[in-house]
Parts: C-alpha cells; sequence; structure tokens
C-alpha cells in the first residue's frame, strides 16, 4: 500500500489515502481520509475531502487547546504546585516510596518553598533551605528522619 498525500489545511498535520494494489494489478484507492500528526494515524471517518480538511482544522484546535489548559504561566506556578505534581506522579506510577517522598515533601521542602513562585527560587534560596534544615529537628517517619517543624 503507498499513501496518496492531499493538501492539508494545519501545518504539522498531513491529509492522505491509501492506494491498495489488488493481485489482478488493479489500484484501488480506499475511501477514507486519515490524518498522521506526531507519529500517529488518526481516521476521519469521511471520504469527502472537504470534510476532512474540516476534521484536521477540528483536530489541531483541540490539540491546541489541550496544549494550552496542560501549561500555565510561570507567574502563577508555585513550588507548592510542582510539589503536588511529584506527589501525584508517584501515586501514578505506584512507586515504593511514595511515603517516603511524601513526609519529605511536607516536611521538609513545602514549609520553607511552598509558596514561593517557581520562576524565582534561586541558588541563595536553596542555600537558606540546607541552613535551615541542617538546624531543623527531626523526627521519625516510616523509619527514617524526616524534618518536623515549620520555617
Amino acid at each position: 500500500m503507498k499513501r496518496i498525500m492531499e493538501d492539508s489545511p494545519v501545518k504539522g498535520y498531513q491529509l492522505f489515502r491509501f492506494v491498495k494494489r489488488r493481485p489482478d494489478g488493479v489500484e484501488i484507492v480506499l475511501p477514507k481520509y486519515y490524518v498522521r500528526h506526531r507519529a500517529k494515524d488518526t481516521r476521519t471517518g469521511t471520504d469527502n475531502l472537504a470534510k476532512a480538511k474540516i476534521a484536521v482544522k477540528k483536530q489541531g484546535g483541540d490539540d491546541a487547546q489541550e496544549r494550552r489548559h496542560r501549561t500555565a504561566g510561570p507567574d502563577t506556578v508555585t513550588v507548592g504546585t510542582l510539589l503536588d505534581l511529584v506527589t501525584e506522579d508517584y501515586r501514578v506510577n505506584d512507586h515504593k516510596t511514595l511515603k517516603h517522598a511524601a513526609a519529605q515533601i511536607e516536611h521538609g521542602l513545602r514549609p520553607f518553598f511552598g509558596a514561593m513562585r517557581a520562576d524565582k527560587v534561586h541558588t541563595a534560596d536553596i542555600e537558606r533551605w540546607i541552613a535551615w534544615a541542617a538546624k531543623a529537628p527531626t523526627a521519625e517517619v516510616d523509619g527514617r528522619q524526616a524534618l518536623c517543624c515549620e520555617y
């Protein structure tokens, strides 16, 4: 089978059909259009080129909307938000060290960095945290030492 490329109305997307050769040598154009984007083929569900182009535009708009929802401006992201994402990643991927990591985050990192904007954390802040953590009392959590006081 080979692909017949069509002009795509959205940059980064390819619109094509497949051409199949039967054993008797006759070429048949398969009726459905497909969209290729990010190494993934998606069927448009139509054999009409105009409708296929509309489907590609819709898919491109949906992809752009999804990217927009996943991102946030640097002025709104706090370190606490990033720490929540780390904890969620541990939970989703079923890491065995979830309890330990959550304790370290809640007692060690969040009290100091939690409310800070992520784009404003600098080396001096990290050095202050290291000094603070060295002086802070610890408690045993799950058989390991963890910081136990507020900043």
